[in-house]
């Protein structure tokens, strides 16, 4: 944790000078998309190869497996090289387009399924491949409901459940609506089980927004897109399962628009769980107002915002949003980490306004009780006895 005399500086407007790097290098990225890290460290590279080694066991000689993706290639995919992956997965098309990776539809000879198979880009930096890696390590080491199970992988390919629906992100009115606050809420409740979850696993998320939440057709909520997870502990078994915080010299990757002031300012010292509890409240932010918290056209502007947590209060925007929830948000989103609370705070303030509104929805309904003549004390007597074997 930064010293006492940091933490009562006024906050500037000044966002960490390797932002402005990752910033240069995106130039075709909005500031709503995720913007990855610039190169890393040789230590913090040797920390992930030895990462995907200790999970990734190198194959026995003239073993056969899954070969490498080659990263890149347009749509329709030419897979004629994917020897192993042809035998078991046909590409059907594409689903989405990030910003490391390209998300296609595919079909699974095997079980009769389509699935979703993520691909690096053809671009990606010695750094994108090995956070790619450590992607796949990081999902199927969170096994939750709430979170996107993984099917398979290879270096440069991950093979995840199809999610039939869609983002949180289009969900969310432009203009506040109240009536829709419950069932989004419901959904950011759900979402905060995930990440709970896996910062019981030692792992925070660092990129949480309404575009990495999917909701499936019959209301399945699951957290994507771990590839900015960072390990701030080991986990249960007392192994690390992702990319070291304190291996992790450059923090600065993620939304412009919602990331945190530590993020932003770069100050690691800073970043822990309770970066992600900020962005909880960004994405309650998002759902009360309409828009992101640091939300702008310009990406360097957004980090302006960002690094001094400057946002437009809620009631401003909403006037209308109910006082629990706008509570909830401003105390998640507060600059100084010690102040935001806890995770499970959030959860109970979310929990706390469901309740109230279930209550308030409730179809109101007269009770009624048939009126029952009394048998005569003489019958009753009789049947009483009997009963008790007396008669």
């Amino acid at each position: 944790m930064a010293s006492s005399s940091k933490r009562h500086v006024v906050p500037g407007r000044q966002p960490s000078r390797l932002w402005a790097k990752v910033v240069g290098q995106a130039d075709a990225k909005a500031a709503t998309d995720t913007l990855m890290p610039v190169d890393l460290a040789a230590e913090d590279i040797r920390a992930l190869e030895q990462l995907h080694q200790q999970h990734h066991p190198a194959p026995r000689a003239g073993g056969r497996g899954m070969r490498t993706p080659p990263a890149g290639s347009e749509v329709p995919v030419d897979t004629s090289a994917w020897t192993e992956f042809n035998r078991r997965y046909r590409v059907l098309g594409q689903l989405d387009d990030g910003g490391m990776a390209r998300v296609l539809l595919a079909r699974q000879h095997a079980l009769a399924r389509d699935v979703a198979v993520k691909v690096l880009q053809k671009d990606g930096s010695q750094t994108t491949k090995l956070l790619f890696r450590a992607e796949a390590l990081v999902t199927a080491y969170l096994e939750h409901p709430n979170i996107v199970p993984v099917y398979d992988a290879a270096d440069n390919c991950l093979v995840l459940r199809r999610v039939r629906g869609g983002s949180l992100g289009p969900m969310i009115p432009r203009i506040p609506d109240n009536a829709r606050l419950p069932e989004l809420v419901d959904i950011i409740l759900r979402a905060c089980d995930g990440i709970g979850f896996a910062h019981s696993r030692g792992i925070i998320h660092r990129d949480i927004k309404a575009d990495n939440i999917m909701v499936g057709e019959f209301g399945e909520v699951l957290v994507v897109d771990w590839g900015l997870a960072l390990a701030i502990g080991p986990g249960p078994d007392g192994e690390w399962h992702a990319p070291r915080l304190d291996h992790c010299p450059n923090v600065c990757a993620g939304t412009p628009c919602c990331v945190p002031p530590e993020i932003a300012r770069g100050d690691r010292d800073d970043v822990g769980v309770h970066t992600d509890l900020h962005m909880l409240g960004s994405l309650l932010y998002h759902a009360l107002t309409g828009r992101m918290p640091f939300e702008h056209r310009d990406k360097l502007e957004a980090l302006l915002l960002a690094a001094g947590n400057e946002y437009r209060p809620v009631e401003e925007l909403a006037p209308q949003a109910p006082r629990r929830l706008v509570e909830a948000a401003r105390r998640a989103m507060s600059f100084l980490p010690e102040e935001r609370g806890t995770v499970e705070d959030f959860r109970n303030d979310l929990k706390a306004y469901l309740g109230r509104e279930a209550v308030r929805s409730a179809p109101v309904t007269a009770t009624f009780t048939a009126h029952q003549p009394a048998a005569p004390d003489g019958l009753a007597s009789r049947l009483l006895r009997r009963l008790r074997g007396t008669v």
